[in-house]
């Protein structure tokens, strides 16, 4: 399939929703000043903080933040805004019919993307070989409810796709431009599938039965094995990776009787899966990173606000020992899940959704940097985000292009002039 390309030019705008202005209103009242509203303080907003927006935080800007600058966030001094207009966007494929879309990207050394997306009705792979995107169907037909389709890269190039079809975990290889299948395990009512590889290839998954029970299973053996990780899960995304001794490492959300949400973590180093709360953050759709010096760094939204969200979180540590860090805090960050790739020298570098456009923010400079990506479209999917060999992010989501058509797409920066 040749490509069609799409130059999106976008200005740099706060990517927080606009508002136009900051109005006033009153009413009568029975206190003692004379503005009509009844608070006592002098303006006729309604609140005692003697600005006339009504947000009762002590400026006039119109929103609760307390910063002035009209866009509800309250950390918007600790990123700055990069140069969106370099973004081009390309399609990959136009044939989606479902606005329920999973992917999932990664390149292989030799420079290749891999790409592997699902729409409900059927999984795809495609892989820009040669310069030009192919794609092939890699399910067999017979479920109309798939979901999940996640991919993982072998050190010599091989790719592996995983889904669901709510009964059965499926998995599919590809040898040579030959692809075989095979069922990887039972899992009625399954969600929420994560994956990767070892450094000998075999594969790793988590997987959601049903909505609390999050199960691990592997081929590491030769035949696939399935084991149960805790009953006390839920299934808003899960993240997993092995370590260079064969440590398997999961994240996940929880929503504890007492405490409310947290971001849990577990790693089978004792021969059996051990279990840590991570607190301070929500943890909704966790993405994680293990870094060379055996620190775990997870990405993770919180969805206070839901429909959108509270903020996007970073969890660095490992086992019981976590920090926490705050790195955007904004309702627009909508929905959250943020995708989460590490660079060799040490930066991160996530994708995710800022007022559903999809977006992209790094640490690369030594300062948070935030991107548009995209603006024409509301993003269908969870953007996912894959490095390249020169450490360029490239970003694979789901657009809307008509009644019931949607669109993958794949977007990269060009180089500065």
């Amino acid at each position: 399939m040749r490509a069609v390309l799409l130059k999106i030019a976008v200005g740099c705008l706060l990517l927080a929703f606009q508002i136009a202005g900051c109005d006033t209103s009153g009413e009568g009242d029975a206190d003692a000043d004379s503005d009509g509203d009844g608070d006592g303080d002098g303006d006729s907003d309604g609140d005692s903080d003697g600005d006339s927006d009504g947000d009762g935080d002590g400026d006039s800007d119109g929103d609760s933040d307390g910063d002035g600058d009209c866009d509800s966030d309250i950390v918007s001094e600790d990123y700055i805004l990069g140069d969106d207009d370099r973004w081009v966007i390309e399609v990959i494929d136009t044939s989606l019919a479902d606005l329920h879309i999973d992917c999932d990207a990664q390149f292989d050394a030799g420079g290749q993307l891999h790409v592997a997306y699902s729409d409900r009705r059927f999984v795809g792979y495609a892989s820009n070989r040669g310069g030009e995107w192919s794609t092939t169907r890699l399910d067999d037909g017979e479920s109309d409810d798939v979901v999940g389709a996640t991919l993982a890269v072998s050190p010599d190039g091989i790719p592996h796709v995983i889904w669901s079809d709510r009964d059965r975990l499926h998995h599919a290889s590809r040898d040579g431009d030959d692809w075989s299948s095979e069922i990887a395990a039972q899992a009625n009512d399954s969600w929420a599938i994560c994956l990767t590889l070892d450094d000998d290839g075999a594969v790793h998954a988590g997987f959601f039965v049903r909505e609390e029970s999050l199960y691990y299973a592997t081929n590491i053996s030769g035949v696939w094995t399935r084991e149960l990780v805790t009953t006390e899960s839920f299934r808003r995304g899960c993240s997993i990776a092995v370590d260079a001794g064969g440590v398997v490492h999961l994240s996940f959300y929880y929503v504890r009787p007492i405490g409310g949400p947290t971001l849990r973590y577990a790693n089978n180093v004792s021969g059996v899966f051990q279990i840590f709360d991570i607190d301070g953050g929500s943890g909704i759709d966790p993405s994680m990173v293990l870094d060379g010096d055996g620190e775990v760094i997870i990405a993770s939204g919180d969805q206070s606000a839901f429909p959108c969200g509270g903020g996007l979180w970073l969890a660095r540590g490992y086992a019981d020992d976590f920090s926490v860090s705050l790195v955007i805090d904004d309702e627009s960050v909508c929905p959250p899940m943020p995708d989460l790739a590490l660079a060799p020298d040490g930066s991160l570098h996530l994708a995710f959704q800022f007022g559903l456009a999809p977006v992209y923010l790094t640490n690369s400079g030594g300062r948070w940097l935030l991107e548009r990506v995209h603006d024409t479209y509301v993003a269908w999917s969870a953007p996912k985000i894959a490095l390249d060999q020169t450490g360029e992010p490239h970003i694979v989501f789901g657009i809307e292009t008509g009644t019931n058509r949607y669109s993958l797409v794949h977007a990269w920066r060009e180089p500065p002039e």
